[in-house]
Protein backbone atom coordinates (compact mmCIF):
# COMPACT_ATOMS: atom_id res chain seq x y z
CA UNK A 1 0.00 0.00 0.00
CA UNK A 2 3.12 2.49 -0.20
CA UNK A 3 3.20 3.04 -3.61
CA UNK A 4 6.30 1.46 -4.09
CA UNK A 5 5.41 -1.50 -6.20
CA UNK A 6 3.63 1.16 -8.68
CA UNK A 7 6.93 3.02 -8.81
CA UNK A 8 9.29 0.02 -9.65
CA UNK A 9 6.48 -1.37 -11.99
CA UNK A 10 6.36 2.15 -13.93
CA UNK A 11 10.67 1.97 -13.94
CA UNK A 12 10.37 -1.48 -15.20
CA UNK A 13 7.86 -0.70 -18.20
CA UNK A 14 9.63 2.41 -19.28
CA UNK A 15 13.41 0.96 -19.39
CA UNK A 16 13.92 -0.34 -23.08
CA UNK A 17 14.12 -4.34 -23.63
CA UNK A 18 12.10 -4.87 -20.49
CA UNK A 19 10.32 -8.35 -21.38
CA UNK A 20 7.07 -8.01 -19.82
CA UNK A 21 6.50 -4.11 -20.01
CA UNK A 22 3.36 -4.22 -22.31
CA UNK A 23 1.52 -7.08 -19.87
CA UNK A 24 2.62 -5.09 -16.48
CA UNK A 25 1.62 -1.58 -18.01
CA UNK A 26 -1.99 -2.95 -17.90
CA UNK A 27 -1.18 -2.65 -14.18
CA UNK A 28 0.28 0.68 -13.97
CA UNK A 29 -3.50 2.77 -12.90
CA UNK A 30 -4.45 -0.06 -10.32
CA UNK A 31 -1.18 0.16 -8.78
CA UNK A 32 -0.85 3.92 -8.60
CA UNK A 33 -4.11 3.85 -6.95
CA UNK A 34 -3.08 1.34 -4.77
CA UNK A 35 -5.95 -1.12 -5.60
CA UNK A 36 -6.63 -3.66 -3.11
CA UNK A 37 -8.13 -6.14 -5.85
CA UNK A 38 -4.58 -7.12 -7.15
CA UNK A 39 -3.44 -8.81 -3.76
CA UNK A 40 -5.41 -11.34 -5.32
CA UNK A 41 -4.74 -11.05 -8.66
CA UNK A 42 -2.78 -14.04 -9.91
CA UNK A 43 -1.75 -13.42 -13.23
CA UNK A 44 -0.19 -10.07 -11.48
CA UNK A 45 1.64 -12.39 -9.14
CA UNK A 46 2.94 -14.36 -12.10
CA UNK A 47 4.19 -11.65 -14.21
CA UNK A 48 5.99 -10.09 -11.35
CA UNK A 49 7.64 -13.63 -10.52
CA UNK A 50 8.40 -13.84 -14.31
CA UNK A 51 9.78 -9.97 -14.57
CA UNK A 52 11.92 -11.32 -11.63
CA UNK A 53 13.92 -13.77 -14.41
CA UNK A 54 14.77 -10.42 -16.44
CA UNK A 55 18.13 -8.86 -16.22
CA UNK A 56 15.98 -5.34 -17.00
CA UNK A 57 13.67 -5.82 -13.73
CA UNK A 58 17.30 -6.51 -11.89
CA UNK A 59 18.38 -3.14 -13.26
CA UNK A 60 15.21 -1.32 -12.71
CA UNK A 61 15.35 -2.65 -8.70
CA UNK A 62 18.47 -1.70 -8.19
CA UNK A 63 18.30 2.13 -9.39
CA UNK A 64 15.19 2.16 -7.04
CA UNK A 65 16.78 1.01 -3.96
CA UNK A 66 19.47 3.18 -4.31
CA UNK A 67 16.86 6.60 -5.40
CA UNK A 68 14.04 5.32 -2.63
CA UNK A 69 16.05 4.06 0.32
CA UNK A 70 19.88 4.15 -0.51
CA UNK A 71 20.54 7.82 -1.33
CA UNK A 72 17.86 9.47 0.91
CA UNK A 73 19.57 7.16 3.90
CA UNK A 74 22.75 8.40 2.84
CA UNK A 75 21.48 12.00 3.00
CA UNK A 76 19.79 11.60 6.37
CA UNK A 77 22.59 10.31 7.89
CA UNK A 78 24.95 13.30 6.81
CA UNK A 79 22.70 16.00 7.24
CA UNK A 80 22.22 14.40 10.80
CA UNK A 81 25.87 14.00 11.31
CA UNK A 82 25.31 10.37 11.64
CA UNK A 83 28.88 8.67 10.61
CA UNK A 84 28.98 5.36 11.79
CA UNK A 85 27.72 1.59 10.32
CA UNK A 86 25.45 1.24 13.21
CA UNK A 87 23.91 4.89 12.75
CA UNK A 88 23.29 4.92 9.00
CA UNK A 89 21.89 0.98 9.46
CA UNK A 90 19.44 2.63 12.05
CA UNK A 91 18.43 5.03 9.52
CA UNK A 92 18.52 2.87 6.30
CA UNK A 93 15.76 0.83 8.73
CA UNK A 94 13.45 3.49 9.43
CA UNK A 95 13.69 4.31 5.72
CA UNK A 96 12.46 0.53 4.45
CA UNK A 97 9.65 0.78 7.29
CA UNK A 98 8.73 3.82 6.03
CA UNK A 99 9.36 5.37 9.75
CA UNK A 100 10.31 9.02 9.97
CA UNK A 101 13.03 9.24 12.60
CA UNK A 102 14.94 12.00 11.62
CA UNK A 103 14.99 14.60 8.39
Amino acid sequence: MSGNLHLLVKAYCEAPGAELASPLSEYLEKLANRDISLDLDQRLRDLLREAGGDPVMHDAQDRFFDRVYWTPTIQAAGSNNIASALGTGIVYDSKIHGRKCIA
